[in-house]
């Protein structure tokens, strides 16, 4: 199977903390994502910001030898078209510090994508939903649906998205797909040790979103910072309890050497 994908994607955020609105367009190339997902840009109470990434995809609608377009050719999440616009994400976001040691952080998607809609049906869903606590020196606990360590694509936020295709690392171990695990009728063997699942059990992909505990940290010497971040949740959809065969358990270790140039968000 061969075909031609390519992508274009615009990326604009918004921001409002108390009385105070700015359209912001912010480029970066490197991130200690644990900062950003964990700890608020501000000191308020509540600051809500939106991001918007409209985006066109052409992949060329290669047919397979037996004259049917798979899917993979074709434009998630409604696989109808190989040529289209679409907004491929609409999040609307709250955060915001309840004291000096606890801070929080909400999200719903709204865009157009596997997460939202994976069986064709539009249903706005949580992609943030989780609280830090930072009352122990050199360890912050982070629990509720997050971003759990991994690779600089999986972890990239709202203000960040360099990624339009992930690698393999990345999809298969982090970015799963799941199926109803409690079919109207059993799924049927491939013979080749998998099995056909009808379209309609597909039940999306997790986000890179995870529901669990984190611990977590970082720490600036100089030019150079260390972070840190070991997680355990549950391995299955973000908001569902059962249809995990296992936990999920993920860690990643840093260090980085600042050369200049280190920002915050407003």
């Amino acid at each position: 199977m061969s075909y031609v994908k390519g992508t274009i994607r615009l990326g604009m955020s918004m921001a409002i903390a108390s009385t105070v609105f700015s359209l912001l367009s912010t480029p970066a190339s490197a991130a200690n994502w644990f900062k950003l997902l964990n700890e608020p840009p501000t000191s308020h109470a509540l600051a809500i910001y939106g991001y918007l990434g409209p985006t066109y995809t052409y992949t060329g609608g290669t047919a397979a030898a037996n004259g049917q377009v798979p899917l993979a050719n074709l434009i998630a999440p409604q696989f109808t078209s190989h040529n289209s616009f679409s907004m491929l994400y609409a999040r609307l976001m709250a955060r915001g510090m309840i004291n000096k040691h606890i801070s929080y952080f909400l999200g719903i998607e709204f865009g157009n994508n596997l997460y939202v809609s994976p069986d064709g049906k539009y249903i706005p869903k949580i992609i943030n939903a989780a609280a830090t606590f930072s009352y122990i020196p050199g360890v912050r606990i982070a629990a509720g649906v997050m971003a759990p360590p991994g690779s600089e694509a999986a972890m990239e936020g709202y203000m960040d998205y360099q990624f339009t295709g992930f690698s393999v690392v990345s999809a298969q171990l982090m970015l799963q797909p799941y199926y109803n695990p409690s079919p109207l009728t059993s799924y049927t063997p491939n013979g080749n040790g998998g099995f056909l699942v009808p379209s309609s059990d597909y039940q999306g992909i997790d986000p890179f979103r995870n529901t669990g505990v984190e611990a977590t940290d970082w720490f600036r010497n100089g030019p150079w910072q260390f972070a840190y971040g070991a997680f355990v949740g549950n391995y299955g959809p973000p908001l569902a309890s059962n249809e995990s065969n296992g936990p999920f358990v993920a860690g990643r270790i840093q260090e980085s050497y600042i050369f200049g140039g280190a920002w915050s968000i407003p």
